[in-house]
């Protein structure tokens, strides 16, 4: 998975990008795409993750428009092993669609894109930082810093 830098910052992403590391750091299960390592460059923040060859059950529908009832019963079973799993974790995932439901070369499910899970395992939360709350009351001192900082990054990174 590769992610610009410039739309982390752009589009205030950052706690976004932990709470997906830390959460598949933590998850080990084979209805969970693997997390092995992360890097990055210059530009760009890079993800090392299980290699999956069949897509996502989103384009497995496109392409097939239906699905035949042993199809459907084997992914809702899987479906629900994995949630079963994410539950007995203590993460919610929050954006469960066709499109975040790979499928590995046996057609085993694997879910993907933790980004925007909620996590209240205490564990893993106490890993992730905390997001700077928009709403917290801050001197016009330290707007101006933020600000100034956000708008430095900013041309930094479109500047390349």
């Amino acid at each position: 998975k590769v992610i610009e830098k410039k739309l982390i910052y752009l589009e205030e992403k950052t706690h976004e990008i932990h709470t997906e590391k830390y959460v598949l750091t933590f998850l080990k299960s084979s209805s969970i795409i693997k997390f092995y390592s992360s890097f990055q460059d210059q530009n760009r923040l890079y993800f090392l993750l299980e290699y999956i060859p069949n897509g996502s059950l989103y384009d497995l529908l496109r392409r097939q428009c239906t699905l035949n009832m042993n199809l459907v019963k084997h992914f809702a079973a899987e479906l629900i092993i994995a949630l079963q799993y994410l539950r007995k974790s203590e993460i919610i995932h929050r954006d469960l669609k066709p499109g975040n439901i790979l499928l590995d070369k046996d057609l085993h499910v694997k879910l993907i894109d933790f980004a925007t899970a909620k996590v209240l395992n205490q564990r893993v939360a106490a890993k992730i930082p905390k997001p700077l709350n928009k709403n917290s009351r801050l001197t016009p001192n330290q707007v101006t810093l933020q600000t100034l900082f956000k708008m430095v990054i900013v041309t930094i990174l479109l500047s390349e």
